[in-house]
């Protein structure tokens, strides 16, 4: 958690994996899950677009539309 915090302060941008609403990024939209993001102080800065494999592709499509599925039940 320290080290979260300490990137979010720094005035420079740092990598890390954070939940975020997705616009389109790996082929996905209106749907929260875990990507590489550019943060700041300021809050997620850029959605960073990784080289994934087939299979990774379509564990996150799984996983959006598990998502997305709970919600509709909410």
């Amino acid at each position: 958690m320290r080290q979260v915090i300490d990137q979010l302060l720094e005035t420079r941008r740092s990598n890390m994996i954070g939940s975020v609403v997705l616009d389109g990024e790996y082929g996905l939209e209106d749907v929260s899950l875990g990507a590489p993001v550019l943060v700041n102080r300021s809050g997620v800065q850029e959605i960073e677009r990784w080289d994934l494999t087939e299979e990774e592709l379509n564990a996150n499509r799984k996983a959006a539309n598990h998502v997305k599925n709970i919600l509709q039940h909410l």
